[in-house]
């Protein structure tokens, strides 16, 4: 309760007493700091022993001006009394039912999947015991991943069946579609490999990195079908042209592959914390280990599947007979 004849003397109003408290105990925005692609508000206040009871923020000097234009302090308990009286607080609801938020801040390199499987340890292990008809949902960071993570599964078997028929379309086989998409797969596994000998998990920028991976991983192996097609030798399953094609389009591959590497290097050597290091990992381990998939697996598979519709005999040396396998 201000004396505003006090207030009037001091130099000082109604309007100006309250904003100068809400800074010195909400605190008053200095400024940002920029960390990765978060800006954080700096925030600036008293300490919590000067705020944390009644007495204490009694003393709390407040700033005024002398005739002179120098800046003189005042306690803010010489220009009113204070008054401590209950308000009714706000019902929080969400779908019409009442909660209590628990909000809390992660600390500086700590991951917040790591804090919430701690939480969720700690439930499960009776830490927190709830009245009947309470429960417990976790939300922030780890229900806005889930989210994001359901609306990119939504959309993932759209774009699978588009790749699919695009593939089968441009090599005219579905059994040459089918190995690309096993590289894919495959490309996957190795990215997410990376992920984990890394010390990440997995998350929503892991996944988005994964559908990115995928289409480097099997430009490699389309190249190398797209060549093998192209030799009518090779196209035969001879094992002689085929090699001639696979040195030809290494170097193509390898170059795809480097740059790719390369381009990734500085977000996983230069960059801190936990959003764009899990990306790189995904991206740029598994295009470096995809080079495989492309040179070996590829061309394997496409003289399989060319040796069973050409009908080639493959004959077994025994030591009393021969064995014809077409």
């Amino acid at each position: 309760r201000v004396n505003e004849d006090h207030a009037k003397l001091a130099g000082l109003t109604l309007a100006g007493i309250s904003r100068q408290l809400h800074g010195a105990l909400e605190g008053a925005r200095g400024g940002a700091l920029l960390e990765e692609v978060e800006s954080l508000p700096v925030r600036v206040r008293y300490a919590p022993s000067d705020r944390d009871d009644l007495q204490s923020i009694e003393t709390i000097s407040l700033v005024l001006r002398n005739d002179r234009g120098e800046p003189q302090w005042v306690p803010a308990l010489a220009l009113g009394e204070w008054v401590m009286k209950p308000e009714l607080a706000a019902i929080t609801r969400r779908d019409g039912e009442r909660v209590n938020n628990v909000l809390a801040t992660v600390g500086h390199g700590v991951l917040p999947i790591t804090v919430t499987r701690q939480v969720e340890n700690a439930i499960a292990a009776g830490a927190l015991q709830l009245a009947p008809g309470y429960r417990v949902e976790i939300g922030g960071s780890s229900k806005e991943q889930g989210d994001a993570v359901g609306l990119l599964l939504r959309y993932a078997p759209l774009l699978a069946a588009m790749m699919i028929g695009i593939l089968v379309l441009s090599f005219r086989s579905v059994s040459l579609a089918g190995v690309v998409g096993l590289v894919a797969i495959l490309s996957v596994g190795l990215g997410m490999a990376c992920l984990w000998l890394a010390g990440y998990p997995i998350g929503f920028n892991p996944l988005i990195g994964s559908a990115g991976l995928i289409g480097v991983a099997i430009n490699g192996a389309i190249v190398m079908l797209a060549s093998l097609e192209e030799d009518a030798r090779a196209r035969q399953g001879e094992i002689a042209p085929m090699v001639d094609v696979i040195v030809a389009s290494t170097r193509h591959i390898l170059a795809t592959t480097f740059t790719t590497v390369g381009g990734f290097l500085p977000l996983l050597l230069f960059m801190e914390g936990s959003f764009w290091p899990p990306l790189a990992v995904v991206i740029a381990g598994g295009v470096g280990l995809s080079v495989c998939l492309s040179l070996a697996l590829t061309p394997a598979l496409y003289r399989i599947l060319r040796g069973r519709r050409n009908g080639l005999m493959i004959r077994f040396a025994q030591p009393e007979r021969e064995l014809l396998a077409s």
